[in-house]
């Protein structure tokens, strides 16, 4: 009994100190196709992935892409990078190496807004409730429904994500005692 403790402490533990889980759809949430056809930033969405890497949170990318891609997760997101690298047009590299984890599903019928990608991405977030991004409301309601924090993406406005003081005011306020900022 005392080692089923201890091992469940480790892990809470082990995620608090990873720092909050930030989850992001790709298409029109991070990235877009611009007029020639290439991949590059959505409105500020590189000073908001800099800005959540400095403070040491987690993230991760739940994406839909065709089952054809692979047969493995692995491989849909070798697809998936080679893709937008191959085709990559902003000024800025694409940041792959700050994403811990990339989420593709393994079936058609499991593509997002399904719930079965949203709930391993909050099992790989622990006790600590993540956020998620996404441009599609009916995605944006499922990841609540599966314990996310969400917000539906609008590129229009100048400020398109959550605030950095709404992020301290989540961490330090409401999930304090879940999780670090």
């Amino acid at each position: 009994m005392k080692r089923v403790f201890f091992l469940m402490a480790l892990t809470i533990s082990m995620n608090l100190m990873a720092g909050p889980w930030v989850f992001f759809d790709l298409g029109d949430t991070l990235i877009k196709k611009n007029d020639k056809g290439l991949y590059v930033y959505t409105q500020k969405s590189w000073e908001y992935l800099e800005w959540l890497v400095k403070k040491d949170y987690q993230l991760g990318i739940i994406t839909n892409v065709p089952v054809s891609w692979g047969v493995t997760n692995e491989d849909r997101v070798k697809v998936l990078k080679d893709l937008v690298d191959d085709n990559w047009g902003d000024k800025k590299p694409m940041l792959w190496k700050a994403f811990k984890v990339i989420l593709t599903p393994p079936k058609e019928e499991l593509k997002k807004p399904h719930p079965h990608l949203f709930d391993k991405a909050r099992k790989q977030a622990g006790s600590c409730p993540p956020l998620f991004y996404g441009e599609n409301l009916s995605e944006v309601v499922q990841a609540t429904f599966s314990g996310f924090h969400s917000h539906k993406v609008d590129l229009r406005p100048k400020q398109p994500y959550f605030s950095v003081s709404y992020h301290r005011f989540l961490y330090k306020n409401r999930f304090k005692h879940l999780c670090k900022e």
